[in-house]
């Protein structure tokens, strides 16, 4: 099906159910129902009464009519079976015209309310009331009731329908408008989830590794001016940078890593090495980032990959040796990332999951892949395994 005729479709449906199962009554429409049902149930007696000829029994049907107007909001079966019976009764007190004429008035009700088929039902029963009373002997005024009966019901049955298709536009506008709001809303937490992510995956991970670097700075003051101190100062003055400009670009409302060149996984490998070597730490690195099977999507995943357990191994202490692997076996690419655990080192029951190792997580899993995180003996690992390629 094109997309025009699922637009079509989508159009045509909401106005088809509007006609084919009951409405309801909106508060206004309903209590100006009740007002004029009430005002009908108590002047048309006594209009009745003090004719010139008082019909008690005109007073009697014209009331209950106006009950039976009421009932036809909520129940407009239940009005149309109220309906048949009054036009039966009517044949026995001769006021077959009273019954119809007070039936073309309703069907703006039953027009307003009613599904399709109780409409027809309405429209059935009237036309065949007003067909015996046509071909009655005691018929004397035919020409009046065969013009001005159906005129007032096709005129009672237009504002029905204008009633009625002004409901359904208030219904649908109403939808949309709260479909447009929880698709702004969808769209909001896109955008907090976004940045989230930036703050966490760049910004934070830079905070980390200032922080730790600061630590190397403040133990190495009472060595003196030494190698280590300058780096780690060296390191602290680009860092600080960085974040000041990843800062820049999330608050222009763009992505840290759309703001940054050759930041894939060759580059993270670079990153992740003179991080974690400025911090004291011992670093071995097997693999090639640069594998050119790698494509730019799985290369910018496994590099958020990387950066996490980076923020991590300083977050949390870890201790050398550092472990950094990537391998492609079988279409398949495992990247596994392992640390020494501090000593005395109690793993949290159960394991503690964070933002990032959950957002990661989630990232592996959009690509058909796995992602393992937590304790192995004295060692603290991140091991991933993504397809080479696309699943479907």
């Amino acid at each position: 099906m094109s997309h025009s005729s699922r637009s079509t479709s989508q159009l045509a449906t909401p106005r088809a159910q509007l006609w084919s199962k009951q409405s309801s009554l909106t508060k206004p429409e309903w209590w100006a129902t009740v007002v004029f049902a009430g005002i009908g149930v108590v002047v048309n007696p006594i209009l009745d009464v003090t004719q010139f000829k008082p019909n008690p029994v005109a007073g009697i049907f014209d009331s209950l009519f106006c009950i039976v107007f009421v009932v036809a909001a909520r129940w407009p079966w239940i009005s149309l079976a109220a309906y048949v019976a009054f036009l039966g009764c009517s044949f026995i007190v001769q006021e077959q015209v009273g019954v119809l004429f007070a039936m073309a008035l309703s069907v703006c009700m039953t027009v307003r309310v009613g599904s399709i088929r109780c409409i027809l039902a309405l429209a059935t029963v009237l036309g065949m009331g007003l067909l015996a009373v046509l071909i009655s002997p005691h018929s004397s005024n035919g020409a009046g009731i065969l013009f001005g009966i159906p005129f007032i019901a096709l005129v009672s049955a237009a504002l029905g329908a204008i009633l009625r298709l002004a409901f359904g536009r208030e219904v649908r506008l109403t939808t949309e408008l709260r479909q447009r709001a929880q698709a702004e809303q969808e769209i909001r937490d896109n955008e907090r989830q976004l940045i989230g992510d930036e703050l966490h995956d760049y910004i934070a991970h830079d905070l980390t590794v200032i922080a730790t670097y600061v630590s190397v700075v403040e133990a190495e003051e009472t060595v003196g001016d030494t190698p280590d101190r300058r780096h780690a100062l060296a390191l602290l003055g680009d860092m600080t940078r960085k974040v000041l400009d990843d800062l820049r670009l999330v608050m222009q409302h763009e992505s840290a890593i759309e703001g940054q060149t050759g930041l894939g996984l060759p580059t993270a490998f670079e990153e992740a090495e003179r991080e974690l070597t400025g911090a004291g730490l011992r670093v071995r690195v097997e693999g090639d980032p640069a594998d050119p099977r790698i494509t730019r999507l799985r290369s910018t995943a496994l590099a958020r990959v990387l950066r996490e357990a980076v923020t991590n191994i300083l977050k949390h202490g870890g201790q050398s040796p550092i472990e950094i692997r990537l391998s492609i076996l079988d279409d398949v690419i495992h990247f596994d990332i392992r640390n020494a655990l501090p000593h005395g080192y109690v793993e949290s029951s159960p394991p503690s999951r964070g933002f990032g190792t959950i957002r990661i997580s989630e990232r592996v899993r959009q690509l058909g892949g796995q992602c393992v995180i937590g304790q192995d003996g004295d060692t603290w690992g991140m091991s991933v395994s993504i397809p080479l390629h696309p699943l479907f």
